[in-house]
């Protein structure tokens, strides 16, 4: 059957199979991302801890916004910050009685930072709640923070902004809550398992784009990397973009793409010289292929960290790019995260 149909034919017949393929994967993902039990209050998964609550506070600090985070009976959820632990308990039961008061209560008292979540009416002010509070340093609105020192101070610097200028925009636009800080990975694994058809269509034709498709949906990890608000699934996604382009011959395309990449994590960098040799094997000049592949993902991912540079001042931006890269490949304490030396985020 497969000989009796044309070139055209044979790539929307894949392209179908890819489709539906990657709607699966997009329902097995929904189905994990939503899940009860790590679709709650107070329930964040792994390291979204760090990445959902930086982006909290790059909305707040960088763009001065806040999400907003409401539940189904109406109640609206809030942190107040104090300037220490001893304004915190100075001033802890005079809220708890004024939330009350307003209907509300208290969700959490943080036990390592100087924070108390509460629910209030969401017609109720918070600001005009506490008002009369001495050392409150700010409200915010919007799920309640993680369990960790300085949680609400936290930028995670450590890795670049794009995945946590996505995850604050869902924020922003569905509202604060579990399921929707994972909409941008719910999406770029979707749209992963279509790239993976075309890249592999591309390259050896309708058998290797199906199968690579079908290898897609049925990769455990993938799944659940787009299951959750983490950093992982963007490296992935736009590392899977920038080999689509190139596979395509569109260079400078690719080279945006790996900018993107790296600016979800550092490690998109290890992109370039694939994309180099790529181009020198098309028998493009050395000078053309360094300005695109190096030059074109530097621009990108400056760009991107525009917003930061513009907060922080360029000096302790660099600084701060100095400190991420001395934290990657440093020791880390016992029990904290492996570390991984440059080579191996090559591999």
């Amino acid at each position: 059957m497969l000989q009796t149909l044309k070139g055209r034919q044979l790539f929307i017949l894949g392209l179908t199979i890819a489709l539906v393929a990657a709607l699966a994967h997009l329902w097995l993902s929904y189905s994990l991302a939503s899940n009860p039990k790590i679709n709650g209050v107070i329930t964040y998964v792994s390291d979204e801890v760090w990445y959902v609550d930086s982006s909290r506070n790059i909305l707040r600090e960088i763009f001065g916004l806040q999400p907003v985070s409401i539940n189904g009976s109406g109640y609206a959820f809030y942190t107040i910050a104090f300037k220490d632990k001893a304004s915190m308990e100075g001033g802890f039961l005079l809220l708890k009685t004024l939330v009350e008061e307003s209907g509300g209560g208290i969700v959490r008292k943080y036990a390592k930072a100087p924070l108390v979540a509460i629910a209030i009416p969401s017609n109720v002010d918070p600001r005009g709640l506490v008002r009369g509070l001495d050392g409150v340093e700010f409200v915010q609105s919007g799920y309640p923070y993680g369990y960790a020192a300085r949680i609400h101070h936290y930028m995670n610097y450590e890795h670049p902004p794009l995945m946590k200028y996505l995850i604050g925009g869902s924020m922003m636009l569905l509202g604060d809550w579990p399921l929707n800080w994972r909409i941008p990975s719910l999406m770029m694994g979707f749209l992963t398992v279509l790239l993976v058809y075309l890249i592999g269509y591309r390259i050896g034709g309708f058998i290797t784009g199906v199968a690579a498709s079908i290898l897609a949906l049925t990769d455990p990890i993938l799944r659940s990397m787009s299951a959750v608000a983490m950093l992982d699934i963007g490296l992935a996604f736009f590392g899977a973009l920038s080999l689509y382009f190139a596979v395509k011959g569109r260079y400078v395309l690719a080279g945006i793409a790996v900018g993107l990449a790296a600016g979800v994590k550092l490690s998109g960098i290890f992109l370039i010289p694939a994309l180099y040799i790529a181009m020198r094997l098309d028998g493009f000049r050395w000078e053309r292929a360094l300005i695109t592949t190096l030059y074109v993902p530097l621009a990108t991912w400056v760009a991107i960290n525009i917003p930061l540079i513009l907060h922080l001042g360029i000096y302790e931006w660099l600084a701060q790019i100095e400190g991420a890269l001395r934290w990657h490949t440093s020791p880390r304490p016992p029990g904290g995260p492996p570390v991984s030396l440059p080579w191996e985020w090559l591999y």
